[in-house]
């Protein structure tokens, strides 16, 4: 099965990237760069064609969402939009998980 991770870096992502690599036929890959490259993420789903979409790229702590609003949305609405068109691109569409 192959699966593609955002937020692999995060609390979440490295746990679930850990628990997932030790699985026998996993395949994982990991959004590399920034979720806000939209043509980066197209390129990589393309590339992944994955089975299993988990998205956990966010800005979450409450003092960089404050200091940096428009981050914030770039990153949490932005990202997610830009994966989903990404998704949408795709010959089969994958299961998506989000947290």
């Amino acid at each position: 099965m192959q699966y593609f991770i955002t937020g692999a870096d995060g609390v979440i992502g490295t746990h679930v990237v850990r628990q997932l690599a030790g699985r026998e036929g996993a395949v994982v890959t990991v959004l590399e760069g920034d979720i806000r490259d939209r043509t980066s993420v197209h390129a990589q789903l393309a590339a992944a064609r994955p089975d299993v979409v988990i998205h956990l790229a966010a800005l979450v702590p409450v003092k960089e969402v404050e200091a940096d609003p428009a981050a914030a949305y770039a990153v949490n609405v932005g990202g997610t939009l830009h994966l989903m068109e990404g998704l949408a691109g795709l010959e089969k569409p994958p299961r998506v998980f989000y947290a």
